[in-house]
């Protein structure tokens, strides 16, 4: 079975990988949405990062508010678990495969 990240480009794999740091950070058991959409807005270079940069929405608002959202959910790791690796959403596949 192919693997789905190899069609990715190297920016969106990236902005994988940064969101899934995001949610690590603050100890969340998934990486939603919102942090896919944080992970693509760091990439700069990216056509994500410049469509991002022509709207309304900067790197540090979503910033703000997935750190807002991080501090009011309840699916978070507890204390020592934050080693662990999030989870992607079931939201956060369908987005990536598509």
């Amino acid at each position: 079975m192919p693997n789905v990240f190899d069609k990715f480009t190297t920016y969106y794999k990236k902005s994988i990988r940064t969101a899934i740091e995001i949610a690590k950070h603050h100890r969340l058991i998934y990486v939603e949405p919102e942090h896919l959409l944080y992970g693509i807005a760091l990439q700069k270079g990216s056509v994500g990062f410049e469509l991002l940069g022509k709207s309304a929405i900067s790197p540090t608002g979503l910033g703000r508010i997935v750190a807002h959202n991080a501090a009011k959910t309840a699916q978070r790791y507890s204390e020592g678990q934050e080693h662990k690796t999030p989870l992607l959403s079931e939201a956060s596949q369908q987005i990536i495969i598509k």
